[in-house]
């Protein structure tokens, strides 16, 4: 409900409700405010009709009296009594008082009491002009009606009348009563109004919205049709277009950095090649004198033998040497694996020990003993140490020192790689990353070795820091992630598996859908447990899954899709970080599991590139993730992979896993089709693992 409020569709309502309600205030106010003048104008006229008429009457009554017409008494009373009892009147009391004010003739005998007489009766004789007023009279709404029963300018006195007007008040609230409930009618009929409206404006902008935010992968092929003709369809075109310029830009990019890490190797292998020449020619010459030793003296046997084995140490270092130099120059596509930075370190000093030797270089290797492994792509650390060690060579033109030294701290592993050379200015230290910058000689250097480094570096979660001063030399640091140990990992994984709901293409709960006679769920069950400690299921139907005989979790937030079952698991997950799988997945292998669970602790999110796009469904999440999709689904942003750029992510190339398993890994069930698909490819031998 939350993340309703904050979207186009809830606005609209909301836009539309305040201005129904404005609509509706302001009308109720304008015709209640009529009918209320309405109804006590007509009340006033009423009001004043009777008293006039009756003061007529009054006026003869006592004129007769005073000429002796009429002689006998409370003619006035009875005129009063015959008023007050005409039931269509709403007179409650009259009394008619004479000029000095004193009652003459009331319906109400409290009138006569001679402590009535004061200032309020004083200003009522005083009023030659019928006077009006609204007051309330023994708890009773009245209007009092002051009438002066006067002829000729002679006063005979003064008559007060007071009509109930109780009668209205109750029209009015009746009225009232009837504004408001056709207002509250009104109101739920412009919200059923606005809502469909907004959900016809909104449903094309909500699936265009869907499909921007997963622009973050450039790779993403969106499914959108583009059939409108208005703005909308417009935006949409746009938009589409739009990708198809990411996709072909994200090609061009991952063409050139790829590009550009194998122009420098040539770079450097060309600066290589040269000296191994020589290196290659020491050792050829060897032979050479070793094999004209054995024609002079083909009988002696012994020396024979020793001249073979000469000879073969000789033709191993040449093919030691030709195969280092193939071996860096080949191009591949990445590929991660746990790695000892003290063994990439070892192959790139001996490839350049020629070098070393050839520049005379004092070298210092101190490698510390028992280094936690890194994870990632060995040739590309490789070409990171080589380019860095070439560097430091060329810093030495006349020879010097040069050490590497190896160190572990906090589960980080560092690197030293330090010269005694002619330094680097502060002033252009800043630059010695930025692309095509080179402080050596035109044709010694491209400018491309150290930023090449350092995209390799930062790809693999690194740092590399540079301190150099002028006349001292140079420094150039490190920084990697350690892979935690086995032991480590296993206290600090659990796995959840998504069991979903019903589905209503395949008729049930995709979970207890059978693959040649085992629920889906059971196969996923079977591929955990070997691994790690007993998983937890994530259901809103926990009945449903007894048989498993494992913890089970409603959805913390429901309704959501795959981003709720994440959030649940790793709300109730007792461990660091959770591998989360879809039951869905028949054909996943339990060596893909084993690498996400040895690998996963090391990061927030360890995914893998199922060939189009990462796959969510078969990853390992901390629990560092928790505020990031909290914050994710309060936006009211559902899709799985829009957090991973907020988060310390590794994605596993396709390429390495398609090594350890099949291509049809991560096939999963919707439907029908889909569950004869996978019972065909079930019964192909090697399927499965």
């Amino acid at each position: 409900m939350k993340q309703f409020l904050f979207t186009l569709e809830a606005k609209f309502i909301s836009l539309a409700m305040v201005i129904v309600l404005f609509s509706s205030v302001m009308i109720i106010y304008y015709v209640y405010n009529i009918e209320n003048r309405n109804h006590f104008t007509e009340a006033e006229k009423q009001a004043r009709l009777l008293s006039e008429s009756t003061a007529i009457s009054f006026i003869n009554t006592l004129l007769y009296e005073e000429i002796g017409l009429v002689e006998e008494g409370g003619l006035l009373e009875n005129q009063i009594s015959d008023i007050m009892n005409n039931k269509d009147t709403e007179l409650i009391e009259m009394v008619v008082l004479n000029p000095e004010g004193y009652p003459i003739a009331a319906n109400d005998y409290s009138w006569y009491d001679a402590t009535l007489k004061n200032s309020n009766i004083d200003n009522l004789i005083q009023s030659n002009e019928i006077r009006i007023k609204y007051e309330i009279r023994n708890n009773v709404r009245v209007i009092q009606v002051v009438t002066p029963l006067q002829i000729y300018g002679k006063r005979f006195g003064t008559l007060v009348a007071y009509f109930s007007i109780e009668k209205e008040y109750k029209l009015l609230a009746a009225w009232r009563n009837q504004l408001l409930l056709f207002a509250v009618f009104g109101l739920f009929g412009a919200l059923g109004v606005a809502y469909i409206v907004a959900r016809i404006l909104a449903t094309p902008i909500k699936r265009l919205s869907r499909e921007m935010v997963k622009v973050s992968d450039p790779y993403y092929r969106s499914k959108l049709v583009s059939t409108r003709h208005d703005e909308i369809g417009l935006l949409e075109r746009g938009f589409l277009g739009m990708m198809d310029r990411l996709q072909q830009a994200a090609i061009e990019k991952e063409k050139s950095q790829k590009a550009l890490i194998q122009t420098e190797k040539m770079a450097a292998l060309g600066t290589l090649a040269a000296g191994l020449a020589h290196e290659i020619n020491n050792p050829l010459g060897g032979a050479k004198n070793c094999l004209r030793r054995i024609e002079l003296q083909p009988g002696d046997i012994s020396q024979t033998k020793k001249y073979i084995l000469l000879m073969k140490n000789a033709l191993l270092r040449i093919e030691n040497l030709v195969g280092g130099l193939l071996q860096f120059s080949r191009g591949k596509d990445t590929e991660l694996q746990p790695v000892e930075i003290n063994s990439v370190i070892s192959y790139a000093v001996e490839f350049l020990e020629y070098k070393l030797r050839k520049k005379k270089i004092r070298f210092h290797l101190q490698l510390s003993p028992d280094l936690p492994l890194i994870f990632g792509d060995k040739e590309r650390f490789e070409q990171v140490f080589i380019n860095l060690i070439l560097n430091a060579v060329d810093a030495l033109p006349d020879g010097g020192e040069l050490s590497i030294h190896t160190k572990s701290l906090n589960q980080t592993v560092t690197s030293t790689i330090r010269d005694n050379g002619a330094g680097i200015s502060p002033t252009e230290l800043p630059k010695i990353f930025d692309p095509l910058y080179t402080s050596k000689s035109v044709g010694q250097g491209t400018g491309l070795g150290l930023t090449v480094c350092k995209n390799i570096v930062e790809s693999h979660e690194g740092t590399i820091d540079v301190v150099s001063e002028v006349g001292k030399g140079t420094s150039i640091k490190l920084n990697f992630p350690a892979l935690k140990e086995s032991s480590e990992r296993k206290a600090d994984i659990c796995c959840a598996i998504l069991a979903g709901g019903k589905s209503s293409r395949m008729g049930t709960n995709k979970a207890l859908v059978k693959l040649n006679g085992q629920t889906l769920i059971k196969r996923v069950v079977e591929k955990v447990d070997d691994s790690i400690a007993k998983p937890i299921i994530i259901t809103n139907t926990p009945e449903d899954f007894t048989f498993l005989k494992l913890p089970s979790f409603p959805d913390v937030i429901k309704n959501i899709g795959p981003l709720g079952g994440i959030y649940t698991a790793l709300k109730y997950c007792n461990t660091t970080h959770c591998l989360i799988i879809a039951c869905d997945l028949p054909f996943l292998t339990k060596e893909i599991i084993k690498l996400l669970c040895e690998q996963g602790p090391n990061y927030d999110v360890l995914a893998i590139d199922a060939g189009n796009s990462v796959e969510p469904l078969c990853a390992v999440y901390s629990k560092n993730c928790l505020p990031k999709i909290k914050k994710q689904i309060d936006s009211g942003n559902f899709r799985v992979t829009d957090f991973y750029s907020s988060v310390k992510i590794r994605v596993i190339s396709a390429n390495h896993i398609n090594q350890i398993s099949h291509p049809n890994m991560f096939f999963n069930i919707n439907t029908p089709e889909d569950l004869n698909t996978a019972k065909k490819m079930n019964n192909k031998k090697g399927i499965t693992r």
